[in-house]
């Protein structure tokens, strides 16, 4: 038996597919049989299946966007931190057929 440490409702972050950055979201439900959450962003994206090491409890010290702005997590533009980081770095999320997740294209010719 898993036990959970966040239950259904809980605000928490969470590393969307596992990438770096870390996003607000909500606990939806609980998988029991795989002890894996279903999470609901703020944003309205769903994930099943994300290891608990992949949530932590929202931080109060952290400012958060509103659940009224939607899209994708893999397609939000950041803003510059100061002047000196002036350089946008938008990205398109590919599917491929056959693997179900996604590789990201920056304009600068990255991927993640």
């Amino acid at each position: 038996n898993t036990q959970f440490k966040f239950q259904p409702g809980s605000a928490v972050e969470a590393r969307y597919q596992g990438a770096e950055k870390w996003l607000s979201a909500r606990i939806k439900s609980l998988e029991v049989e795989s002890g894996t959450y279903h999470l609901l962003y703020s944003t309205g994206v769903h994930e099943r299946h994300v290891s608990p090491r992949l949530v932590r409890r929202r931080s109060r010290h952290r400012k958060h966007r509103s659940n009224s702005r939607r899209g994708h997590p893999a397609k939000r533009k950041s803003k510059p931190r100061n002047s000196r980081h002036r350089k946008k770095l938008s990205c398109d999320a590919g599917e491929n057929e056959e693997d179900p997740s996604y590789i990201l294209q920056f304009q600068d010719g990255t991927q993640q």
